[in-house]
């Protein structure tokens, strides 16, 4: 729930928010998770044993995601649900 509520990228401390978020999302989804992942802020993920996600893969802010298999090289736009 903290990670929810870090900046978006575009404020002060946003980078290294971003940066944190791909962080626990690479440790909760081990070895489901690639490199290198731009998460932005207000992301929801359903249950963790159904999603994977490629490498360098960035999602905007206000996404939702449920079982599902993002590949590597994708861009998720703000508020999408899968």
């Amino acid at each position: 729930m903290i990670a929810y509520n870090l900046p978006h990228q575009y404020y002060p401390l946003g980078k290294s928010a971003c940066k944190f978020r791909g962080y626990l999302v690479k440790k909760i989804l081990y070895p489901h998770c690639g490199e290198n992942n731009n998460i932005q802020g207000k992301v929801l993920f359903g249950r963790f044993d159904d999603i994977q996600i490629g490498s360098n893969t960035a999602i905007n802010e206000n996404c939702r995601l449920r079982n599902v298999n993002i590949g590597s090289n994708v861009l998720i736009a703000p508020e999408v649900y899968i």
